[in-house]
């Protein structure tokens, strides 16, 4: 098994459930992706239309594919700004220059897959002036990003740096400590927050940025949703686009409350790796034998057939707190086998199963 080691923090705790509402904060603008949600006909095409922009199940799938290859795009959308392909939703203004922008994306198998190359999904939010004048290239947002055969990062475009994008690879905790920081699989919020031109930005609880905008006077006018076509298909998840007016107050965790998550966090994987190896391992009883069966431990068996390990534990009736023990106690059940024993990994377990 591999572990991986990645340049971003253990991310598991929903924001929803790391928040606290701040006075007067509102929902003005929404969309849950549900099939009667009101805003499904307000979605407009933001630089260039996708692939698909599906909902199903109260989630958001948001493809790219061959309409929207660089050889399939006319001449005057060739250029490199267009393979950024989604749609982007019209928003109510704030009562005030203080407003919170969310949304959550699911981190899946596929951006750790070292067989998926690369990956690009972004969450933006297009900014007015008081008068609802656009401010051009002035549109926070918060990239996740796979460069190939690693682990995804994620990256804040600063407004003030025309052009800068941040690495947020690292965060400050509630002690006002940085710490390293690692993306890991699962649903994640991203958050974009404005106060008095001050923009931050926010993985979960973990807060990635902040920059400071040469005037005051911003609101969001379009909250944007898109996917890096590289010429082949893919599919993100998301789910939740929320505008808040006022500042969504987010505790950040201390250290001994990042450390007590990590030991819960450590636990729980644990067990999720263990699942996987008692699914993925299995053995085989005499391959190369005359014999259609063979007895263990009063329990009768094919040859040549391969066992799962949870089969097997079931079988023998093989139940314990300790998983370590319930594999000793396998081990030395099959070691009375009359006939050779052979065991194989049906499949290499991922990355991500270590990213606790």
């Amino acid at each position: 098994m591999k572990k991986l080691t990645a340049t971003i923090s253990v991310l598991l705790v929903l924001v929803m459930a790391l928040s606290a509402p701040a006075s007067a904060i509102a929902i003005i603008t929404s969309d849950t992706f549900s099939t009667s949600a009101k805003s499904a006909d307000k979605w407009v095409t933001d630089r260039y239309e996708p692939e698909e922009f599906d909902r199903s199940d109260g989630k958001l799938y948001l493809s790219v594919g061959p309409k929207g290859y660089y050889k399939y795009r006319s001449d005057d959308k060739k250029d490199k700004y267009y393979a950024l392909q989604g749609k982007k939703l019209p928003v109510e203004m704030p009562s005030s220059n203080t407003w919170t922008a969310t949304v959550k994306i699911n981190i899946d198998d596929n951006w750790f897959s070292s067989s998926d190359g690369r990956r690009r999904a972004e969450f933006r939010v297009d900014l007015v002036d008081g008068d609802g004048n656009t401010l051009k290239n002035s549109s926070p947002a918060i990239a996740l990003v796979k460069g190939g055969s690693g682990a995804p990062v994620l990256k804040y475009y600063n407004p003030k740096a025309q052009g800068s994008w941040g690495m947020a690879n690292r965060f400050v905790n509630g002690d006002k400590e940085t710490e390293d920081l690692t993306v890991e699989e699962g649903w994640h919020s991203l958050l974009i927050k404005a106060n008095n031109g001050v923009l931050t930005y926010y993985f979960d609880e973990k807060k990635l940025g902040n920059c400071t905008l040469t005037t005051k006077d911003v609101y969001p006018s379009y909250i944007a949703l898109n996917v890096y076509n590289y010429d082949r298909p893919q599919m993100v998840e998301w789910d939740n686009v929320t505008l808040y007016d006022g500042s969504y107050l987010i505790r950040q965790l201390s250290s001994e409350a990042q450390d007590k998550k990590d030991e819960r966090l450590e636990s729980q994987y644990e067990k999720k790796r263990n699942n996987w190896e008692d699914k993925y391992t299995e053995y085989m009883f005499g391959r190369n034998s005359t014999d259609k069966t063979v007895e263990i431990d009063g329990k009768t068996f094919d040859t040549g057939k391969w066992y799962t390990q949870s089969k097997l534990k079931s079988t023998f009736k093989i139940s314990d707190k300790d998983w370590d023990k319930e594999n000793d106690e396998l081990k030395n059940i099959l070691a009375t086998c009359p006939l050779p024993v052979e065991s194989r990994e049906k499949k290499e377990m991922p990355d991500s199963y270590w990213d606790y």
